[in-house]
């Protein structure tokens, strides 16, 4: 079995190393505004969890479970715009993986 913490990996090929190693992952996108929010909340299912694009270890994350906290977090708890996408994802109830890594190159 090939060793897949030691190959480096690039970014655009994780969904295919998790599928490659059986890994389940949440459906989920990228939105840059509140109505593409909604929709993608109403296509994949509530509850989801939504936090920026850019934030590691939760920080702004939050799980909602409908609609109305949906647009509530995508008003006032995060910039969201172009630059600034907010990722929808299904919530897997009950499955959590943290993975810290250091890297000297």
């Amino acid at each position: 079995m090939k060793n897949y913490f030691a190959v480096k990996v690039p970014v655009f090929s994780f969904e295919k190393l998790m599928e490659g190693l059986g890994i389940p992952q949440p459906v989920g996108q990228a939105v840059t505004n509140v109505e593409d929010g909604v929709k993608v909340a109403e296509k994949i299912g509530y509850p989801v969890l939504v936090r920026p694009s850019f934030v590691l270890g939760g920080r702004a994350m939050q799980i909602v479970a409908d609609e109305g906290q949906l647009r509530n977090y995508l008003k006032t708890a995060v910039e969201i715009d172009e630059d600034k996408p907010v990722l929808v994802d299904k919530y897997i109830f009950g499955k959590e993986v943290e993975v810290d890594a250091i890297c000297d190159g």
